[in-house]
């Protein structure tokens, strides 16, 4: 039988004898039931946990000897002060709180069978505060005169508390002043300025309990790195400058520069202006490959290596200052004549210099005469005559009726005007300035001419008419008067110009196409007109000159139609005057700028007086962005 069981007959016979004859509202206590042993409380083992955690309290272990159900009751008899802990499920043989602050917390634990006085039991609850963990991040290498990032948000405290942050520079180099930004921050930096080692300590604390923890940043001294930059391009006679402002320091330390000139074109005497500075500059005498090598030094390391560069040099050329719209050659002066803007110029190949005369207004065309010491320059509705002789001098200045395409100024006293309309060609007399009509058929608009080298007749090269001819027109009289065109139409592609040769015998055009010069009008072979043959493998010809000395036709390359190639213009090319062969190509000097090499646009050549050198007028390429990009190269 259950023990409880044994008992249940007693305990009523007792209430009907005691407890349950009536009486007051106030009951006694039960009495102790004779031979009920009163039950066992046991509220757990004392122990420490952590503030803030979770206590559970188990009363599982108490128990009543006769095996009546007990009832729990938990209760605080103490707890730290401060504390707001509570006791949750006070009446389960289960209970939990949570250890909100440090200290001791005294629970109690009440048990009861219902037949005998409720006993108890104590625990004790040590809440422990746990110290934070410092976290300040891993050694680590800086640049000096860079800031160093610190980072304390890796700290924590077990406890959840919230903590506080102190960083300090525990050991610098010597000599350093470097000094922290946001010390009580969970966040710092500071900038080292000496090489060495720095130690900063972060110390972490929940206002109870600290840590600590070091983080080491080592400034080592680090190479510099020589940029010489890149390879460059200049022309002979020019000064340009070498630059190491690519060189860099990675820890900002300044360098010092050191160039050396290690192999130079020879018979070159050309020297860096100062191998110390950082950006020397070099006067190149001859054209050739100047290599250099640049080392950098901060003051205790130098580049692990020197970096090399090379200048490249092309011919000397002589960059003119000012536009050039149109030019001719004066074989007795050897000089060019150029006009641009309202001023013609006489320049001199060789020697790089020129002089110069003002214009009445912007010049279109210039023609030079026979005798190579006076030039005709065509305007809008004027022509004026000027002498070539040093100083250049303005002698007379016509008015005309047309804008001139092309000026002719022969040696019997006449200026011719081609004009850029359909029109007759326009003859002015030096001597009076009356400008005379030419007669018989019209050139068309925008014709190109020459003077034949007898000064008797005029040649033009039609425009903006298919099939495009030649013509020829006498000035035999003065005015001139239009005699016959070639026996070609169409037969010959003629593209608009053209050059007749210094002996008179052989007319270049535009298309690379030659005809015969003389005085026999037909179609018979070698009559005036007929054809003569092509420069070999030459389509396009922008401008040509022959020299009788040289035996040479000399031919600027024009652009073909097809294919498109805006750089064949960039050569020059030598024919035999026999037989029309080539026999050399000169491809033109590339120009530098800045250090950057272009190519150079042939627009006019001419032989010298002797014939020994071919003079260039060239244009250096648009995308250099030069303003005046005109030039003269002398081969």
């Amino acid at each position: 039988m259950h023990p409880a069981r044994r008992h249940v007959p007693a305990a009523i016979a007792l209430c009907t004898l005691l407890a349950c004859s009536g009486g007051g509202s106030d009951r006694p206590p039960l009495p102790v039931i004779p031979g009920n042993a009163p039950p066992i409380a046991q509220a757990g083992f004392d122990r420490a946990v952590a503030k803030g955690a979770l206590v559970q309290l188990d009363g599982s272990a108490s128990r009543d000897p006769e095996g009546f159900p007990l009832s729990y009751g938990w209760t605080f008899v103490s707890r730290p002060v401060g504390s707001a802990a509570t006791l949750q499920s006070a009446t389960s043989q289960r209970a939990s709180f949570v250890a909100d602050v440090p200290g001791s917390y005294v629970v109690r634990l009440q048990v009861s069978d219902g037949l005998n006085a409720p006993v108890s039991d104590d625990v004790v609850i040590t809440s422990q505060n746990v110290a934070p963990t410092a976290a300040a991040g891993a050694d680590r290498e800086g640049s000096r005169g860079i800031a160093v990032a610190l980072d304390g948000r890796a700290s924590s405290d077990p406890d959840g508390d919230a903590i506080t942050y102190a960083w300090a520079l525990t050991a610098r180099p010597p000599g350093s002043t470097a000094a922290l930004t946001g010390a009580g921050l969970s966040q710092a930096s500071f900038t080292p300025d000496v090489y060495g080692s720095y130690v900063v300590r972060l110390t972490v604390s929940d206002g109870v309990l600290a840590a600590q923890d070091d983080v080491t940043v080592t400034v080592r001294n680090h190479a510099p790195v020589a940029d010489a930059g890149p390879d460059l391009e200049s022309n002979a006679g020019a000064t340009l400058a070498l630059s190491a402002a690519a060189s860099s320091d990675p820890d900002q330390d300044p360098i010092t520069c050191a160039w050396a000139l290690v192999t130079k074109p020879a018979g070159s005497s050309a020297v860096l202006s100062d191998p110390g500075a950082c950006a020397p500059s070099v006067t190149y005498d001859v054209a050739g490959v100047y290599a250099f090598s640049l080392a950098v030094h901060d003051g205790q390391l130098a580049s692990a290596a020197a970096d090399p560069v090379q200048v490249t040099v092309h011919e000397k050329v002589w960059m003119l200052g000012h536009a050039v719209a149109d030019a001719e050659y004066s074989r007795a002066l050897d000089r060019i004549v150029a006009v641009g803007g309202s001023r013609l110029y006489v320049a001199d190949p060789v020697a790089g210099t020129e002089t110069s005369v003002a214009l009445p207004k912007a010049a279109l065309a210039v023609s030079v005469s026979p005798d190579g010491r006076y030039a005709a320059v065509g305007h809008d509705a004027l022509v004026s005559y000027v002498s070539l002789d040093a100083p250049p001098a303005l002698l007379g200045t016509f008015t005309t009726s047309v804008i001139p395409s092309d000026v002719v100024l022969a040696g019997n006293g006449w200026i011719y005007l081609f004009p850029t309309t359909w029109d007759q060609i326009h003859g002015i007399r030096i001597s009076t300035g009356v400008d005379t009509p030419s007669t018989g058929w019209s050139p068309f608009d925008g014709t190109k001419a020459r003077l034949h080298p007898g000064g008797a007749a005029l040649y033009g090269a039609d425009n903006f008419v298919s099939p495009a001819d030649i013509r020829k027109f006498s000035i035999a009289s003065g005015v001139a008067s239009f005699l016959y065109d070639s026996p070609y139409h169409g037969d010959y592609a003629m593209c608009g110009d053209l050059w007749i040769t210094e002996d008179g015998l052989r007319i270049v055009t535009a298309c690379g196409n030659t005809f015969h010069s003389n005085t026999t009008q037909g179609s018979t072979a070698g009559s005036d007109m007929t054809y003569a043959g092509a420069l070999e493998g030459t389509g396009q010809v922008k401008w040509a000159d022959h020299s009788a000395a040289a035996g040479q036709i000399l031919v600027v390359t024009g652009l073909p139609y097809w294919p498109a190639d805006p750089d064949a213009d960039a050569e020059l090319r030598l024919f035999g005057d026999d037989f029309l062969a080539l026999q050399e190509t000169i491809p033109l000097t590339r120009i530098g700028v800045g250090g950057k090499g272009y190519v150079s646009h042939g627009r006019f050549a001419f032989f010298s007086a002797d014939g020994t050198r071919r003079i260039a007028l060239v244009q250096v390429d648009a995308s250099s962005g030069l303003l005046a990009p005109d030039a003269v190269v002398v081969y």
